[in-house]
């Protein structure tokens, strides 16, 4: 698939995704969340590949839904030429089952849609000049996405209720406090930090145990603490199965650093 509303690079084990729409402050459109989504998919089949970073050219990360094409879509509705904003709107959900750690490089203005999108991530590192919040309420729209559910697991009821029902945007440092991102970063530093630690966690951790210990994370988020013990029993014995753990084995034994094979 050739693209056209995204960036897909690939260096030291690493793919960086970048929007690049931005002349339109990387407002999402249904073309760029395929190209997302087949990107994702891409990196994370790609044996030479331990960590992905999601960010955004120029100005802005993501804000939000493109309005012209909201519009369209909602005019073709009404009409019933079509179901509207639900016919070209697509679920991030699908980012839980990526295996490949997914690090979000969150720069400039994040918001509505751009906003929920993060919560899918698997890291987030915010720039300290960042424009961050739902902003939903203040524009007579509906929280979308399941961010209700992923919020109140996130930082709690009390804060997921303020951030979703005032729609205001979060200073980082209060965003770091809160426990929605994991860290505020100097704008200029963002990529340079992110791509650092993206780094460390393709070339030091056993792609198939991230991505068991990421799938146990997201799955034991709807079970409760007999059925996730279980689970991780048989997590374990999958992972024991393994040519990566085989490899770190090795490594330990002759004192070297691990070649994982990503299997």
């Amino acid at each position: 698939m050739e693209f056209t509303e995204i960036i897909y690079d690939k260096s030291d084990r690493v793919v960086t995704i970048t929007f690049n729409r931005p002349q339109a402050l990387n407002a999402y459109t249904p073309t760029l969340g395929l190209e997302l989504k087949t990107a994702l998919h891409k990196a994370d089949a790609d044996r030479e590949v331990g960590a992905i970073i999601v960010t955004g050219a120029g100005r802005a990360f993501c804000s939000g839904f493109d309005v012209k094409l909201g519009a369209q879509a909602n005019k073709a509705a009404r009409s019933g030429e079509s179901r509207g904003y639900s016919e070209i709107h697509d679920n991030f959900e699908y980012m839980h089952r990526i295996g490949t750690p997914i690090i979000g490089a969150i720069n400039g203005a994040c918001v509505f849609m751009g906003f929920t999108m993060t919560l899918f991530f698997d890291f987030r590192f915010l720039a300290d000049d960042a424009r961050y919040g739902a902003l939903f309420s203040k524009t007579g729209l509906a929280l979308e996405q399941g961010a209700g559910w992923l919020l109140s697991r996130m930082v709690g009821v009390a804060r997921a209720v303020d951030i979703a029902v005032s729609g205001r945007l979060l200073p980082p440092q209060e965003a770091l406090a809160m426990g929605l991102v994991n860290r505020v970063v100097a704008a200029d530093q963002l990529m340079a930090v992110t791509r650092e630690f993206a780094r460390d966690i393709a070339h030091n951790c056993a792609p198939t145990a991230a991505a068991q210990a990421k799938r146990a994370v997201y799955r034991d988020l709807s079970t409760d603490f007999a059925a996730a013990y279980q689970a991780s029993c048989q997590d374990a014995i999958k992972q024991n199965a393994t040519e990566d753990f085989r490899e770190a084995r090795r490594a330990m034994a002759e004192k070297r650093p691990p070649r994982f094979p990503g299997r």
